[in-house]
């Protein structure tokens, strides 16, 4: 399998499949062969850990044409020692900076993340030729869109930073004995989460944000768990992660708007 398969969809969202354990992901395919998108938002692919699911990220490059914004918002990289890249792991790099080309003057944006640091920023922003953005806003279909990687808007993160790193640590340090994240690093992910409260945290703090900004939808990455949720006049929408299964995406379409999309691995 080439590219993923879509198994259901419904108000909102998409649930696809990949299998293709053993499928040259590297074929070109005819953008006439993809399903048209304006923009698509990945966020929290962590390259550089074995946890990094390369092959699904690939073959969702390979379902979608993105005709204006690519947006990378924050996390892209564990960390900066490059060493931890693996041979697929720099395809997908490859495969970003092959993305824009004169037949597809796609935009593409990153968007900075609290493991993308300086070092890191400045290294490989010129190596597949973008600059680190701390927000983007832009229009589709007549309504006002928001992406920020959400960090600033998790409380435990900005009060106890130190404390933060050492949670940061030891999931890594899990991720290398569950690479996989089938049973100690879900676990984890998921206590982590309920015990900081940064799932509300960032949703709330991202709904006022935007609404200061006065925008229709505002994107975040950061928390690992993909979501969507009205307040009020305002929708937060979470792009999830590249970390674990399922993995998530968002993409966004005129006709559509903003599709939150699932992709189970097999």
């Amino acid at each position: 399998m080439r590219n993923l398969n879509l198994v259901s969809e419904e108000k909102g969202v998409r649930h696809w499949e990949f299998s293709g354990t053993d499928t040259d992901l590297s074929v070109h395919i005819p953008k006439e062969e993809k399903i048209p998108v304006q923009s698509l938002i990945v966020s929290d692919l962590h390259l550089g850990t074995l946890a990094f699911k390369a092959r699904p990220f690939l073959a969702m490059l390979n379902t979608f044409w993105i005709q204006q914004h690519f947006i990378l918002l924050g996390d892209i990289f564990e960390d900066e020692d490059f060493r931890r890249l693996s041979g697929p792991h720099w395809k997908v790099l490859s495969r970003i900076r092959k993305m824009t080309n004169p037949d597809n003057p796609l935009e593409e944006i990153w968007i900075e993340g609290n493991h993308d640091n300086a070092v890191m920023v400045g290294v490989i922003g010129s190596l597949v030729g973008l600059e680190v953005q701390k927000e983007f806003i832009w229009e589709c279909g007549g309504k006002k869109y928001l992406a920020i990687h959400g960090d600033i808007f998790h409380w435990f993160l900005m009060r106890y930073p130190v404390m933060a790193k050492i949670v940061t640590w030891m999931y890594s340090f899990v991720q290398t004995i569950d690479p996989y994240h089938k049973h100690i690093g879900n676990y984890l992910a998921k206590k982590a989460g309920e015990w900081n409260g940064e799932h509300n945290a960032v949703a709330e703090g991202a709904a006022h944000y935007g609404k200061c900004k006065e925008v229709d939808f505002i994107i975040c990455g950061h928390t690992h768990l993909a979501m969507r949720r009205q307040f009020e006049e305002i929708e937060y929408l979470n792009s999830g992660c590249w970390v674990k299964n399922p993995c998530s995406f968002i993409t966004i379409t005129e006709e559509h708007g903003p599709i939150l999309n699932y992709v189970q691995l097999l």
